[in-house]
This record gives structure tokens, sequence and C-alpha cells, in this order.
């Protein structure tokens, strides 16, 4: 069930969030469950261009939009996405600490 998960065909906060998610929780099961996905070798760019896309979401007020570029927070979608860049950052990969301050 993982394969469909880790290649949601949209960009939005739920789906960006969703497929990185799954990268960090099972970074090391990946390659024997979906080899394609990682045949470049670089679990941790698949999971960076994640990162990146989620902060493309951030609004002025500290939340995050539906989609990039969008200035209107989205509560859930907010909360999501925080949760699974706690656990990047948790695995030291390089998230922004000023996401995590509260304006």
């Amino acid at each position: 069930h993982l394969k469909p998960l880790i290649r949601y065909p949209h960009g939005c906060i739920e789906q960006t969030t969703s497929t990185t998610r799954p990268l960090l929780a099972l970074g090391k099961l990946i390659p024997s469950l979906d080899p394609e996905l990682i045949a470049d070798g670089d679990l941790e760019k698949k999971v960076m261009h994640g990162v990146d896309r989620i902060f493309r979401m951030q609004t002025p007020s500290g939340g995050f939009a539906y989609w990039p570029g969008g200035d209107e927070p989205v509560a859930w979608g907010s909360a999501y996405a925080l949760h699974m860049l706690l656990d990047a950052k948790k695995l030291e990969y390089s998230v922004q600490s000023q996401v995590f301050s509260i304006k």
C-alpha cells in the first residue's frame, strides 16, 4: 500500500506531506519495498524536495497554505506539515528552525 502513497500525483499540503512522511519513517526499508523509487540512490534528495515544497506553502503568519504561494493558512494542513517537519528535523534533515517559532 506504500507505492501509491509515495507517488501521490498532486502537490497540495496534504499530498506533499503524505508523500514525504513514508520516506522519513521507512527510509531504510524503501529499497526492498520500491527499489525504483530510489534507483538514483538519493533518498535524502527526495525527502528534501518534499520539505522544500512544504516551505513554499508557508504563509507570512507562519502557517501553511493548501498550495504553494497561498496566503491563507489551513489549520489541519499546518499541523500535519509541522508534524512531518518535526520528524525530519529529528532525523537530522536540514529543516529551517524558524518554522518552529511562534509569531
